[in-house]
Protein backbone atom coordinates (compact mmCIF):
# COMPACT_ATOMS: atom_id res chain seq x y z
CA UNK A 1 0.00 0.00 0.00
CA UNK A 2 1.25 3.18 -1.12
CA UNK A 3 0.87 4.91 2.37
CA UNK A 4 2.24 2.37 4.08
CA UNK A 5 5.61 2.63 1.86
CA UNK A 6 4.82 6.66 3.08
CA UNK A 7 5.36 5.78 6.72
CA UNK A 8 8.16 3.88 5.88
CA UNK A 9 10.00 6.18 4.41
CA UNK A 10 9.16 8.41 7.55
CA UNK A 11 7.41 10.95 4.87
CA UNK A 12 3.75 10.01 7.23
CA UNK A 13 3.14 9.13 10.27
CA UNK A 14 0.51 7.05 11.63
CA UNK A 15 -0.61 7.93 15.36
CA UNK A 16 -4.01 5.75 15.10
CA UNK A 17 -4.60 2.72 12.33
CA UNK A 18 -5.82 4.61 9.73
CA UNK A 19 -5.36 8.07 9.95
CA UNK A 20 -2.17 9.61 8.59
CA UNK A 21 -0.29 12.95 9.50
CA UNK A 22 2.83 14.69 7.43
CA UNK A 23 5.90 15.47 9.41
CA UNK A 24 6.16 19.28 10.41
CA UNK A 25 9.11 19.88 7.73
CA UNK A 26 6.80 17.91 4.68
CA UNK A 27 3.68 19.65 6.71
CA UNK A 28 5.11 23.27 6.02
CA UNK A 29 6.59 22.14 2.76
CA UNK A 30 3.33 21.48 1.28
CA UNK A 31 1.69 24.94 2.25
CA UNK A 32 4.59 26.53 0.85
CA UNK A 33 3.70 24.22 -2.53
CA UNK A 34 0.14 24.82 -2.30
CA UNK A 35 0.74 28.39 -2.05
CA UNK A 36 3.23 28.32 -5.13
CA UNK A 37 0.98 25.83 -7.19
CA UNK A 38 -2.83 26.42 -6.70
CA UNK A 39 -5.27 29.93 -7.04
CA UNK A 40 -6.63 31.53 -3.79
CA UNK A 41 -10.10 29.74 -4.82
CA UNK A 42 -8.85 26.00 -5.08
CA UNK A 43 -7.33 26.45 -2.18
CA UNK A 44 -10.16 27.95 -0.55
CA UNK A 45 -12.49 24.79 -1.74
CA UNK A 46 -9.96 22.27 -0.26
CA UNK A 47 -9.96 24.10 2.91
CA UNK A 48 -14.35 23.98 3.02
CA UNK A 49 -13.59 20.21 2.17
CA UNK A 50 -11.44 19.44 4.92
CA UNK A 51 -13.77 21.55 7.27
CA UNK A 52 -16.52 19.43 6.24
CA UNK A 53 -14.78 16.47 6.30
CA UNK A 54 -14.14 17.08 10.12
CA UNK A 55 -17.51 18.53 10.71
CA UNK A 56 -19.02 15.65 9.47
CA UNK A 57 -16.76 13.34 11.04
CA UNK A 58 -17.15 14.67 15.11
CA UNK A 59 -20.71 15.35 14.49
CA UNK A 60 -20.84 11.11 13.82
CA UNK A 61 -18.83 10.76 16.68
CA UNK A 62 -20.88 13.06 19.07
CA UNK A 63 -24.52 11.39 17.84
CA UNK A 64 -23.09 8.26 18.82
CA UNK A 65 -22.32 9.41 22.85
CA UNK A 66 -25.61 11.17 22.73
CA UNK A 67 -27.31 9.56 20.63
CA UNK A 68 -31.04 11.08 22.48
CA UNK A 69 -29.96 14.23 21.90
CA UNK A 70 -31.45 16.10 19.00
CA UNK A 71 -29.37 16.50 16.27
CA UNK A 72 -27.22 19.28 15.64
CA UNK A 73 -28.16 21.55 12.18
CA UNK A 74 -25.18 21.15 10.26
CA UNK A 75 -26.51 20.33 6.88
CA UNK A 76 -25.27 17.80 4.05
CA UNK A 77 -21.42 17.84 3.26
CA UNK A 78 -20.38 19.35 -0.04
CA UNK A 79 -19.54 17.28 -2.88
CA UNK A 80 -16.59 15.73 -3.07
CA UNK A 81 -15.85 15.19 0.86
CA UNK A 82 -14.63 11.80 1.84
CA UNK A 83 -16.26 10.96 4.96
CA UNK A 84 -15.27 8.33 7.25
CA UNK A 85 -17.83 7.96 10.30
CA UNK A 86 -17.05 6.09 13.59
CA UNK A 87 -19.64 2.98 14.23
CA UNK A 88 -19.92 3.09 17.83
CA UNK A 89 -19.00 4.59 21.30
CA UNK A 90 -15.49 3.39 21.40
CA UNK A 91 -14.48 4.16 18.10
CA UNK A 92 -16.43 7.33 18.13
CA UNK A 93 -14.25 8.62 21.28
CA UNK A 94 -11.38 7.55 20.27
CA UNK A 95 -11.75 9.77 17.18
CA UNK A 96 -12.54 12.94 19.37
CA UNK A 97 -9.38 11.84 21.85
CA UNK A 98 -6.81 11.67 19.04
CA UNK A 99 -8.28 14.60 16.55
CA UNK A 100 -9.21 16.85 19.55
CA UNK A 101 -6.09 19.01 18.77
CA UNK A 102 -7.06 19.31 15.06
CA UNK A 103 -10.66 20.00 15.80
CA UNK A 104 -10.23 22.76 18.32
CA UNK A 105 -7.86 24.30 15.80
CA UNK A 106 -9.80 23.85 13.11
CA UNK A 107 -12.41 26.16 14.65
CA UNK A 108 -10.03 29.29 14.66
CA UNK A 109 -8.73 28.15 11.62
CA UNK A 110 -12.64 28.47 10.13
CA UNK A 111 -12.78 31.94 11.33
CA UNK A 112 -9.80 33.20 10.84
CA UNK A 113 -10.56 32.80 6.95
CA UNK A 114 -13.96 34.03 7.59
CA UNK A 115 -15.59 30.70 6.99
CA UNK A 116 -17.91 31.48 9.68
CA UNK A 117 -20.54 28.91 9.38
CA UNK A 118 -18.06 25.83 9.64
CA UNK A 119 -16.50 27.77 12.55
CA UNK A 120 -20.06 28.12 14.57
CA UNK A 121 -21.44 24.16 13.77
CA UNK A 122 -17.85 22.83 14.58
CA UNK A 123 -17.41 24.88 17.82
CA UNK A 124 -21.37 23.57 19.05
CA UNK A 125 -20.64 19.71 17.58
CA UNK A 126 -17.01 19.53 20.12
CA UNK A 127 -18.33 21.05 23.18
CA UNK A 128 -19.57 18.53 24.90
CA UNK A 129 -17.04 16.38 24.64
CA UNK A 130 -14.95 19.15 25.56
CA UNK A 131 -17.06 19.74 28.64
CA UNK A 132 -17.45 15.48 29.97
CA UNK A 133 -13.30 15.28 29.74
CA UNK A 134 -13.05 19.20 31.75
CA UNK A 135 -11.30 20.66 28.83
CA UNK A 136 -12.95 24.05 29.81
CA UNK A 137 -10.35 26.31 29.16
CA UNK A 138 -10.05 24.91 25.30
CA UNK A 139 -14.12 24.98 25.69
CA UNK A 140 -13.94 28.59 27.09
CA UNK A 141 -11.58 29.54 24.00
CA UNK A 142 -13.29 27.56 21.47
CA UNK A 143 -17.18 28.89 21.89
CA UNK A 144 -15.82 32.59 22.23
CA UNK A 145 -14.58 32.28 18.78
CA UNK A 146 -17.86 29.97 17.84
CA UNK A 147 -19.89 32.98 18.95
CA UNK A 148 -18.25 35.76 17.34
CA UNK A 149 -18.25 33.81 14.02
CA UNK A 150 -22.06 33.64 14.35
CA UNK A 151 -22.13 36.89 15.19
CA UNK A 152 -21.19 37.87 11.53
CA UNK A 153 -23.59 35.45 10.23
CA UNK A 154 -26.14 37.07 11.68
CA UNK A 155 -26.96 33.59 13.27
CA UNK A 156 -29.08 34.19 16.80
CA UNK A 157 -29.90 30.63 17.97
CA UNK A 158 -26.23 29.64 16.93
CA UNK A 159 -24.37 32.62 18.79
CA UNK A 160 -27.30 32.06 21.97
CA UNK A 161 -25.83 28.64 21.66
CA UNK A 162 -22.24 29.08 21.79
CA UNK A 163 -22.92 31.85 24.18
CA UNK A 164 -24.60 29.66 26.57
CA UNK A 165 -21.91 26.78 26.00
CA UNK A 166 -19.61 29.24 27.24
CA UNK A 167 -21.40 30.02 30.06
CA UNK A 168 -20.87 26.27 31.25
CA UNK A 169 -17.49 26.15 30.63
CA UNK A 170 -17.15 29.44 33.28
CA UNK A 171 -19.39 27.65 35.38
CA UNK A 172 -17.28 24.64 35.30
CA UNK A 173 -14.74 26.54 36.27
CA UNK A 174 -16.01 28.45 39.27
CA UNK A 175 -15.88 31.93 37.34
CA UNK A 176 -19.93 32.49 38.35
CA UNK A 177 -20.02 35.99 37.46
CA UNK A 178 -18.59 35.41 34.50
CA UNK A 179 -21.35 32.67 34.16
CA UNK A 180 -23.69 34.80 34.77
CA UNK A 181 -23.11 37.33 32.69
CA UNK A 182 -22.96 35.19 29.19
CA UNK A 183 -26.42 33.20 30.53
CA UNK A 184 -27.79 36.76 30.62
CA UNK A 185 -26.83 37.54 26.92
CA UNK A 186 -28.04 34.17 25.78
CA UNK A 187 -31.42 34.78 27.47
CA UNK A 188 -31.67 37.67 25.64
CA UNK A 189 -30.26 36.65 21.93
CA UNK A 190 -32.65 33.21 22.56
CA UNK A 191 -35.42 35.30 22.81
CA UNK A 192 -35.01 37.48 19.93
CA UNK A 193 -34.55 33.92 18.00
CA UNK A 194 -37.23 32.66 19.51
CA UNK A 195 -36.24 29.30 19.81
CA UNK A 196 -38.12 27.59 22.60
CA UNK A 197 -35.44 24.94 23.02
CA UNK A 198 -32.82 26.72 23.26
CA UNK A 199 -34.46 29.11 26.17
CA UNK A 200 -35.17 25.84 27.97
CA UNK A 201 -31.59 24.93 28.01
CA UNK A 202 -30.47 28.22 29.23
CA UNK A 203 -33.05 28.22 32.16
CA UNK A 204 -31.85 25.14 32.54
CA UNK A 205 -27.96 26.16 32.82
CA UNK A 206 -29.12 29.59 35.24
CA UNK A 207 -30.89 26.63 37.52
CA UNK A 208 -27.83 25.48 37.74
CA UNK A 209 -25.47 28.16 38.16
CA UNK A 210 -28.16 29.51 41.36
CA UNK A 211 -27.90 25.89 43.07
CA UNK A 212 -23.76 26.09 42.52
CA UNK A 213 -23.97 29.12 44.87
CA UNK A 214 -26.39 27.66 47.39
CA UNK A 215 -29.37 29.39 46.12
CA UNK A 216 -31.73 26.36 45.59
CA UNK A 217 -35.15 28.54 45.69
CA UNK A 218 -33.92 30.33 42.47
CA UNK A 219 -32.67 27.21 40.90
CA UNK A 220 -35.93 25.83 41.61
CA UNK A 221 -37.98 28.64 39.72
CA UNK A 222 -35.43 28.61 36.89
CA UNK A 223 -35.98 25.01 36.20
CA UNK A 224 -39.48 24.97 36.53
CA UNK A 225 -39.27 27.68 33.68
CA UNK A 226 -37.36 25.29 32.26
CA UNK A 227 -39.74 22.56 32.34
CA UNK A 228 -42.74 24.52 30.76
CA UNK A 229 -40.27 25.10 27.79
CA UNK A 230 -39.31 22.32 27.29
CA UNK A 231 -43.02 21.19 27.27
CA UNK A 232 -44.23 23.52 24.90
CA UNK A 233 -41.41 22.74 22.65
CA UNK A 234 -42.18 18.97 22.48
CA UNK A 235 -38.50 18.15 24.04
CA UNK A 236 -38.94 14.87 25.83
CA UNK A 237 -35.44 14.16 26.78
CA UNK A 238 -35.56 18.05 28.09
CA UNK A 239 -38.52 17.60 30.40
CA UNK A 240 -36.71 14.22 31.67
CA UNK A 241 -34.07 15.97 32.55
CA UNK A 242 -35.74 19.76 34.15
CA UNK A 243 -37.99 16.88 36.12
CA UNK A 244 -34.64 15.79 37.49
CA UNK A 245 -33.73 18.90 38.03
CA UNK A 246 -36.75 20.26 39.88
CA UNK A 247 -36.45 16.91 42.38
CA UNK A 248 -32.74 18.12 43.23
CA UNK A 249 -34.35 21.21 44.18
CA UNK A 250 -37.05 19.95 46.02
CA UNK A 251 -34.36 17.89 48.05
CA UNK A 252 -32.06 20.40 48.71
CA UNK A 253 -34.92 22.30 50.28
CA UNK A 254 -36.71 19.95 52.32
CA UNK A 255 -39.36 18.45 50.51
CA UNK A 256 -37.92 14.69 49.89
CA UNK A 257 -40.79 12.94 49.02
CA UNK A 258 -41.70 15.45 46.28
CA UNK A 259 -37.89 14.91 45.02
CA UNK A 260 -38.45 10.85 45.01
CA UNK A 261 -41.38 11.69 42.81
CA UNK A 262 -39.74 13.88 40.35
CA UNK A 263 -36.58 11.86 40.08
CA UNK A 264 -37.76 8.62 39.95
CA UNK A 265 -40.11 9.68 36.82
CA UNK A 266 -37.21 11.77 35.47
CA UNK A 267 -35.29 8.65 35.12
CA UNK A 268 -38.05 6.78 33.94
CA UNK A 269 -38.19 8.56 30.97
CA UNK A 270 -34.60 8.91 30.37
CA UNK A 271 -34.53 5.28 29.80
CA UNK A 272 -37.20 5.52 27.73
CA UNK A 273 -34.65 7.52 25.85
CA UNK A 274 -31.89 5.18 26.54
CA UNK A 275 -30.08 8.10 27.52
CA UNK A 276 -26.91 7.63 29.68
CA UNK A 277 -26.02 10.67 30.52
CA UNK A 278 -29.37 11.83 31.68
CA UNK A 279 -29.74 8.27 33.49
CA UNK A 280 -26.48 8.92 35.70
CA UNK A 281 -27.91 12.76 36.87
CA UNK A 282 -30.51 11.12 37.77
CA UNK A 283 -29.23 8.17 40.00
CA UNK A 284 -27.42 10.71 41.51
CA UNK A 285 -30.04 12.68 42.35
CA UNK A 286 -31.73 10.03 44.12
CA UNK A 287 -28.64 9.06 45.37
CA UNK A 288 -28.87 12.76 46.94
CA UNK A 289 -32.55 12.21 48.17
CA UNK A 290 -31.97 8.62 49.93
CA UNK A 291 -29.06 10.27 52.24
CA UNK A 292 -31.09 13.19 53.12
CA UNK A 293 -33.53 10.47 54.19
CA UNK A 294 -30.61 8.47 56.17
CA UNK A 295 -31.57 5.90 53.71
CA UNK A 296 -27.43 5.28 53.55
CA UNK A 297 -27.33 1.60 52.05
CA UNK A 298 -29.81 2.90 49.25
CA UNK A 299 -27.85 6.14 48.74
CA UNK A 300 -24.90 3.90 48.04
CA UNK A 301 -26.73 2.27 45.81
CA UNK A 302 -27.81 4.59 43.24
CA UNK A 303 -24.20 6.98 43.63
CA UNK A 304 -22.72 3.41 42.44
CA UNK A 305 -25.29 3.25 39.00
CA UNK A 306 -24.21 6.94 38.38
CA UNK A 307 -20.64 6.51 39.11
CA UNK A 308 -20.68 3.30 37.21
CA UNK A 309 -22.76 5.19 34.06
CA UNK A 310 -19.75 8.43 34.24
CA UNK A 311 -17.01 6.14 34.09
CA UNK A 312 -18.18 4.23 31.29
CA UNK A 313 -19.19 7.75 29.47
CA UNK A 314 -15.99 9.51 30.02
CA UNK A 315 -17.68 11.99 32.38
CA UNK A 316 -14.69 12.85 34.29
CA UNK A 317 -15.85 15.62 36.61
CA UNK A 318 -19.41 14.04 37.11
CA UNK A 319 -17.71 10.98 38.32
CA UNK A 320 -15.66 12.82 40.64
CA UNK A 321 -18.52 14.88 42.06
CA UNK A 322 -20.70 12.04 42.75
CA UNK A 323 -17.71 10.36 44.25
CA UNK A 324 -17.61 13.03 46.47
CA UNK A 325 -21.25 12.40 47.66
CA UNK A 326 -20.97 8.85 47.71
CA UNK A 327 -18.28 9.46 50.26
CA UNK A 328 -20.60 11.26 52.57
CA UNK A 329 -23.15 8.72 52.35
CA UNK A 330 -20.06 5.74 53.35
CA UNK A 331 -18.88 7.92 56.25
CA UNK A 332 -22.48 8.49 57.38
CA UNK A 333 -22.98 4.81 57.48
CA UNK A 334 -19.99 4.18 59.30
CA UNK A 335 -18.26 2.61 56.67
CA UNK A 336 -15.18 5.15 56.88
CA UNK A 337 -12.56 3.09 54.60
CA UNK A 338 -15.11 3.25 51.59
CA UNK A 339 -15.67 6.92 52.27
CA UNK A 340 -12.08 7.73 52.01
CA UNK A 341 -11.50 5.33 48.82
CA UNK A 342 -14.14 7.47 47.03
CA UNK A 343 -12.63 10.69 48.39
CA UNK A 344 -9.38 9.34 47.44
CA UNK A 345 -11.05 8.48 43.80
CA UNK A 346 -12.60 11.91 43.32
CA UNK A 347 -9.12 13.86 44.73
CA UNK A 348 -7.26 11.95 41.83
CA UNK A 349 -9.59 12.98 39.14
CA UNK A 350 -10.22 16.99 40.48
CA UNK A 351 -6.46 17.22 40.95
CA UNK A 352 -6.19 16.22 37.07
CA UNK A 353 -8.73 18.54 36.48
CA UNK A 354 -7.14 21.54 38.16
CA UNK A 355 -10.69 21.77 39.34
CA UNK A 356 -11.52 24.07 42.60
CA UNK A 357 -13.15 21.12 44.01
CA UNK A 358 -10.00 19.38 44.90
CA UNK A 359 -9.52 21.57 48.00
CA UNK A 360 -12.96 20.87 49.82
CA UNK A 361 -12.15 16.85 49.29
CA UNK A 362 -8.73 17.27 49.79
CA UNK A 363 -9.97 18.95 53.19
CA UNK A 364 -12.41 15.70 53.89
CA UNK A 365 -10.05 13.37 53.43
CA UNK A 366 -7.81 15.69 56.08
CA UNK A 367 -10.85 15.71 58.26
CA UNK A 368 -11.92 11.55 57.88
CA UNK A 369 -8.06 10.74 58.93
CA UNK A 370 -8.39 13.12 61.81
CA UNK A 371 -11.41 11.21 63.21
CA UNK A 372 -9.40 7.30 62.48
CA UNK A 373 -6.57 8.90 64.40
CA UNK A 374 -8.62 10.37 67.59
CA UNK A 375 -11.19 6.55 67.68
CA UNK A 376 -8.03 4.51 67.41
CA UNK A 377 -6.78 7.04 70.46
CA UNK A 378 -9.69 6.93 72.28
CA UNK A 379 -9.85 3.00 71.68
CA UNK A 380 -5.81 2.24 73.01
CA UNK A 381 -6.84 3.95 76.04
Amino acid sequence: MLLDRLVGANLLTEPVPGWYALHDLLHAYAGDLAVETDDASSRAATTSRMLDHYLHTAHAADRLLYPARAPLPIGRAEAGVTLSPPTDQRAALAFLDTHRAILVAAVRHAAALGLDAHAARLGATVADYLDRLGHWPELVRVQTTAATAANRLGDLPAEAEAVRLLARAYHRMGRFDQALLHLRRALDLATRGGDLALLARTQHNLAMLWDAQGQPSQALHHVGRALELYRRAGDQRGQALALNGVGWCQTRLGDHAAALTACGQALVLLRTLDDRPGQADAWDSLGQIHHHLGHYEAAVEHYLHAVRLCRDLGHRYREADTLSRLAESHQAAGETDAAQGAWQRALVILTELEHSDAAHVRARLAAAAGQDLSAASADAT
